[in-house]
């Protein structure tokens, strides 16, 4: 009999045991979180009246001020900058004499007012062909992008491949 009595008494003790200790662990989360510094919600934004709107019942769209200074990667545009002229850089004598092949990869900017800046360098070449590759980079000339029937300035990577064996295809 007594075996029976332990069974049944063994899970109702251990049952009161575990739920006053959660409980003492829930006065102490409870003490804890009451002693932090209260938050206040963020003010609610001033309600915007849609009088003045020119468009029956819409509000006008208009591009922000600065989304016209922003630089734009080319999957954000619909009309992408159009090269009109990419001039060729040539070797240099250093580099023709030291058999210098490879690739010079540039990033830079395709500014709105038709001009290019912020040339970097990804891949360079040693004896002068970087600075020729820059050089003939900014030359570049092109028609700016588009962006809302306004030009906009765009990230664009460029490559100039230099080959001291390349010889002409004849078609």
């Amino acid at each position: 009999m007594s075996l029976n009595v332990i069974k049944r008494v063994l899970p109702f003790t251990l049952t009161l045991i575990i739920g006053a200790a959660l409980g003492n662990f829930a006065g102490v989360i409870s003490s804890f979180v009451s002693s932090l510094p209260s938050v206040s919600p963020a003010p609610a934004a001033p309600y915007k009246s849609r009088r003045g709107c020119r468009s029956a019942g819409r509000f006008r769209s208009e591009a922000p001020s600065d989304d016209l200074n922003r630089v734009f990667n080319e999957s954000e545009l619909k009309q992408r900058a159009v090269l009109l002229s990419r001039p060729s850089p040539g070797f240099s004598e250093e580099a023709r004499l030291n058999n210098v092949s490879g690739t010079v990869k540039l990033n830079l900017v395709l500014g709105a007012d038709g001009e290019v800046s912020n040339i970097t360098v990804i891949n360079g070449l040693p004896n002068g062909l970087t600075e020729r590759a820059i050089e003939v980079a900014r030359q570049i000339r092109f028609t700016p992008a588009q962006k809302d029937g306004r030009p906009v300035s765009q990230y664009a990577t460029v490559e100039y491949l230099f080959n001291v064996y390349q010889t002409s295809k004849v078609y």
